[in-house]
């Protein structure tokens, strides 16, 4: 079997980008405020530092993001930004470098009963002299 790897690695201000583009479709997704930083942990995680209104005051709040809730935003800044992404590939993140990357598998079933025809009728056609 055939495997495709693809890394797609955002920037730090890229990230942010996709964060912010995801809560504002997605209103639950995050509570209303300006998101200042957004960090990627080694396990994959996204730690994120918001500044929030409660009532007349701003605060400083600190969420983490985990699993779906970081993949969910990489595939909709892909969306957004016309990167093709294949549906049925497996999509899974990794931090290498202090960079957060989404990885896609995507498995090719290739027939070789068809490329052993196929070699074996080009050796087969006549050659000109």
């Amino acid at each position: 079997m055939v495997q495709e790897f693809r890394k797609i690695t955002l920037s730090p201000d890229e990230l942010v980008c996709a964060v912010r583009s995801y809560s504002r479709m997605t209103p639950q997704f995050l509570p209303d405020g300006k998101i200042f930083s957004c960090m990627p942990n080694s396990d994959g995680s996204l730690a994120l530092v918001m500044e929030i209104p409660f009532g007349a005051v701003l605060k400083r709040t600190d969420f983490t993001l985990k699993g779906l809730d970081v993949l969910r935003p990489l595939i909709r800044f892909c969306i957004e930004n016309n990167i093709l992404l294949p549906r049925s590939g497996q999509k899974s993140i990794s931090v290498e470098n202090g960079m957060l990357s989404m990885c896609i598998t995507l498995d090719l079933n290739i027939d070789v009963t068809d490329c052993a025809a196929a070699t074996s009728l080009i050796g087969a056609m006549p050659q000109g002299k």
